[in-house]
């Protein structure tokens, strides 16, 4: 059976499961979660609405919701949807990530650093809202709280490739040259095949000619 076939399969699968329960949420949520993985994002979101029909305090759905409007470029929705997720579960971390990724779409740095940061405290070794808090810091021109930021996923995340590779960046832009060099030769030790790395050591080895 072709791929193809096979989805058809199953999303016929759950169509029928939710015309037999209409009334029970789970379906629709777990169909909205499918069709998402299928990069159905549109037909996703009707999902997750519905969900949210019948439980209107689905603090997840809000914040999923929130996730794929800030994918299609409508901030505003995604940060109002994001908001509501949090006014219900305040301490829901993946909520105030993509509220955090909202704010930085919309160059609200202040709130983004507000809320990369409230992921940190909550998910301590969560390197992709470390990674982020210390570009929005850079971004704000706030070099030193972005080194710290990245310093302190690495507390965590010690073998993480981008918390490396971007404390790297941002000491050699501080002309920092052997500390950036033990950052970026610590990222291509965890990938010895990053292309990225490989080519900022170059540029790095080009300058010192």
């Amino acid at each position: 059976m072709r791929r193809t076939e096979i989805i058809n399969e199953v999303e016929a699968q759950y169509c029928r499961a939710i015309e037999q329960t209409p009334s029970d949420w789970w379906p629709h949520w777990k169909y909205g979660q499918l069709l998402e993985a299928f990069g159905k994002s549109n037909a996703a979101s009707n999902q997750y609405r519905l969900v949210l029909n019948s439980i209107p305090h689905h603090y997840q759905a809000f914040a999923v919701l929130g996730l794929l409007s800030a994918k299609a470029g409508d901030l505003d929705a995604a940060v109002s949807y994001n908001l509501e997720s949090v006014r219900i579960y305040p301490t829901f971390a993946e909520a105030h990530f993509n509220l955090g990724f909202a704010y930085h779409l919309k160059k609200n740095y202040d709130k983004a650093v507000e809320h990369y940061s409230r992921v940190v405290r909550l998910v301590p070794d969560r390197a992709e809202a470390h990674n982020n808090l210390g570009l929005v810091l850079f971004q704000q021109g706030k070099v030193e709280k972005a080194q710290k930021a990245y310093r302190n996923g690495l507390k965590f995340v010690p073998d993480n490739l981008d918390l490396h590779y971007n404390l790297g960046i941002v000491l050699q832009e501080q002309g920092q040259r052997e500390e950036a060099l033990t950052e970026l030769h610590a990222a291509l030790q965890i990938d010895p095949n990053s292309a990225k790395v490989r080519k900022i050591l170059s540029a790095i080895k080009r300058a010192d000619r």
